[in-house]
């Protein structure tokens, strides 16, 4: 028989003891009570459980009752009352009858009572909607087992609280598989991965001790009278149980597998589980106390098959870590505040409670604190914009400036949006630009007879290694290093608000973002000024102004601008808008800083992927030999480099250029299409040529294709012969389907008097 069909047939049985349970439950009201025999049909209450009909409807302990309903079993062996349909209650001699039935029973009564019943629906049907999508999927149908169970166990609590012996069995049964389930799940992930997480024996092995352990705690409790707090015990120890396997096997697979996906699903079930077992099951075994009712702790479930729903229906996932580092701060934050409220009810009203109720309200008010507070930071997303000006102010500025930094033409252009920016976000006079050059230290004002105090800037400057974002604070205004060169301190002086008011903490975080992001469009900028002035001279070179290479040069410019803008507001923009949020909500100055930190190493490596700072100073092989190694590094791959040119050689800026950007394509393209394992790459200067050969063990391609696909297709391919070419050198290209490939480029060495140092210079910002 197919798996599927053993699904659907387990589906239909659950189904069928569900409706029994629906029939015991609405026919028979949970009474809560109770008793001891004193003579035939007469009894004494000697407990009543609060949440039962007998406690709403005034029965206490000590009353005299009378059932004259031959189906009490129940009091005769375990001194309980339940499933009768009419009593008398005895007071003073007058006796009071009662019907048992849900009339004029309270909203929180019917709740707990008929909650199960509703959850247990919409699992089934939430169930029955997976099976059609994904009955296919082993994994998926045991994960819809396990929802049902855990909804039929909580339905058979309430039939096993009327002390039902079938509800008691299913409800023990259940509740020990639960955790069984889990594991059976977890081993049909890995599998499905051809990863075996532990054996089949081990599975069947705990199955069968969960059928054995609530057969035999079924016995005991229904023939030996033993307290129903067993099944807790054994559902606590096959749990840990449980939980030490999967972890102990699991722990070398960690990376393999999904990790959002079985984050989400394990968290999921914890936090289902978790207020049941400690705040229930645990005090109930070890002390007999309650510090919160089942039927509370046992509304989380209800979270289970939603959860599970946008599990399997979602390919992408909320970041759950991120999620649960900003809940467990908020639970540790509302920890003092819930504390001090209790501490202050309990010195005003010192008797009032016991300590267990002190204990229920101290968890009523943490929990409220703490989700509020949750609630409070979504909302902060669409609403806190709008209700506070300055956040709106500070937001709209980022963007604002985000627009403008794509259509700039030049680094004057985004130094005068910039002016605007602050002139406009922080109602300040005055803003201008002031460049410190190293070699001369000394100072160039783009404005004329500006009275400001440089002399603590300028030793400032001198003595401290300066960060971008720096804020110094003068006599006439701030500074605000926004750029830096080889050569050059590019600042932005901001003169004192009105009256001489500083700026405040909002102000400070802003203007350290925008120069971050300033400093990024003055990086890109320079850097496709360097591409476009290559361009220009190799056409001046031929002698020849080309409509085409024009239309090139303008083409290339706007899409490297569009691109550097995407990447920019992608990423480095986010994050500090994250940042900028997180510290107004009250993040830490340690962490704010080490997450600028990381955006400030991201920006290092996008300037040393653009243009290698020192790769004229290095050289052709040192410069080579360090990008094979960060490459070797980020990829893992086994890569062999050999070369015989000496390391003080120096071949001209745009043959070491050239010769670099061409092995950084080789390398992206080993990275992106080749899915290569080795690479071995050598650099061999002959007479007065040069070699350099490529060959690696990927998966390859057929030389046909290369020839008859368009360009777009082997952009890379296509980049590497138009280098070639510039370079009056020849390209060989060998492959096959699997066979890897090997790409030979034989390069005429530069002349002797081209080989002096053919610098174009480090553009920077004019004095």
């Amino acid at each position: 028989m197919k798996k599927p069909t053993l699904y659907m047939i387990f589906i239909a049985l659950i189904a069928c003891i569900a409706t029994y349970f629906t029939y015991v439950i609405s026919t028979y009201p949970l009474m809560g009570m109770k008793a001891q025999q004193i003579k035939e049909h007469h009894y004494t209450v000697t407990d009543v459980y609060p949440n039962g009909w007998a406690y709403i409807h005034g029965i206490r302990a000590g009353d005299h009752i009378v059932i004259s309903d031959d189906r009490v079993d129940t009091i005769r062996t375990h001194g309980r009352v339940e499933k009768i349909r009419a009593l008398l209650i005895e007071r003073k001699g007058i006796y009071s009858s009662f019907f048992i039935n849900y009339e004029r029973a309270p909203i929180s009564y019917l709740f707990y009572t008929f909650f199960p019943l509703v959850l247990f629906v919409l699992t089934l049907a939430i169930v029955l909607y997976v099976y059609r999508r994904f009955k296919e999927t082993e994994s998926v149908l045991l994960l819809s087992v396990f929802l049902l169970i855990v909804s039929m166990c909580y339905v058979s609590s309430e039939v096993s609280a009327r002390f039902d012996r079938i509800g008691v069995y299913v409800m023990g049964l259940s509740l020990i598989m639960c955790p069984v389930v889990v594991s059976h799940f977890m081993y049909q992930i890995y599998r499905e991965h051809s990863i075996t997480l532990f054996s089949r024996i081990v599975l069947y092995t705990l199955y069968i001790c969960a059928v054995l352990l609530s057969t035999i705690s079924y016995i005991l409790v229904c023939s030996f009278h033993i307290s129903e707090e067993i099944y807790l015990f054994l559902f606590l120890l096959m749990s840990a149980a449980v939980a030490a396997l999967i972890y102990k096997n699991c722990r070398g697979y960690k990376h393999v597998l999904n990790p959002a996906k079985l984050k989400l699903v394990f968290y999921t079930i914890l936090f289902a589980f978790l207020p049941f077992c400690l705040f229930y099951a645990l005090p109930k075994v070890l002390t007999g106390i309650v510090i919160v009712s089942a039927e509370y702790t046992a509304c989380f479930l209800a979270f289970l098959p939603f959860a599970a729903l946008y599990i399997v229906m979602n390919k992408e996932l909320h970041d759950i870590d991120y999620m649960l580092k900003r809940m467990f701060y908020y639970a540790l934050l509302s920890c003092f505040p819930a504390l001090a409220l209790i501490l202050g009810f309990y010195v005003l009203h010192p008797a009032s409670f016991e300590w267990l109720s002190y204990l229920r309200i101290y968890l009523l008010c943490w929990a409220i604190m703490a989700s509020l507070l949750f609630i409070k930071e979504e909302a902060d997303v669409g609403i806190e914009s709008r209700l506070v000006f300055n956040k709106a102010r500070y937001e709209a500025s980022l963007l604002r400036f985000s627009k403008a930094g794509m259509s700039s033409t030049s680094a004057n252009s985004i130094i005068d949006n910039l002016i605007n920016e602050m002139k406009k976000v922080l109602f300040v006079k005055r803003v201008f630009k002031l460049e410190f050059l190293k070699t001369g230290q000394r100072f160039c004002l783009s404005e004329d007879d500006c009275e400001i105090d440089l002399v603590s800037l300028r030793e400032t400057l001198i003595r401290e290694e300066m960060v971008i974002g720096t804020v110094m604070r003068g006599k006439s205004g701030y500074f605000l290093l926004v750029g830096e060169t080889p050569e050059i301190y590019t600042c932005m002086f901001i003169s004192y608000k009105k009256d001489r008011v500083r700026f405040n903490h909002d102000d400070l975080v802003w203007l350290h973002t925008i120069a971050l992001h300033t400093n990024v469009l003055l990086q890109s900028f320079v850097h496709v000024q360097e591409i476009l002035r290559e361009f220009e001279r190799t056409r001046d070179e031929q002698g020849a102004s080309s409509l085409l290479l024009s239309k090139l040069l303008f083409m290339v410019s706007e899409q490297e601008k569009e691109s550097l803008s995407r990447d920019i507001h992608d990423t480095l923009l986010q994050e500090l808008i994250l940042i900028y949020q997180e510290l107004g909500q009250g993040m830490a100055i340690d962490a704010a800083r080490d997450q600028l930190i990381q955006q400030i190493q991201y920006i290092r490596e996008e300037c040393y992927r653009l243009r290698p700072p020192f790769l004229l100073q290095m050289g052709i092989v040192d410069g080579l030999q360090t990008l094979i190694e960060n490459h070797r590094m980020k990829e893992q791959v086994l890569i062999e480099f050999a070369s015989n040119l000496d390391t003080a050689e120096r071949l001209g800026e745009w043959y070491t250029v050239h010769l670099y950007r061409i092995m950084q394509e080789l390398l992206h393209n080993a990275r992106k299409h080749a899915e290569a394992n080795c690479i071995f790459i050598s650099l061999y200067k002959k007479e007065n040529r040069l070699l350099l050969v490529y060959e690696d063990d990927g998966v390859g391609m057929e030389m046909s294709c290369l020839a008859n696909t368009k360009p777009k297709q082997h952009f890379g391919l296509v980049g590497i012969k138009e280098r070639t070419q510039a370079m009056n050198g020849e390209l060989s290209i060998s492959s096959a389907p699997n066979e890897g490939m090997l790409i030979r480029i034989e390069l005429p060495l530069p002349k002797k008097e081209n080989t002096e140092e053919n610098n174009y210079g480090n553009p920077s910002f004019d004095c």
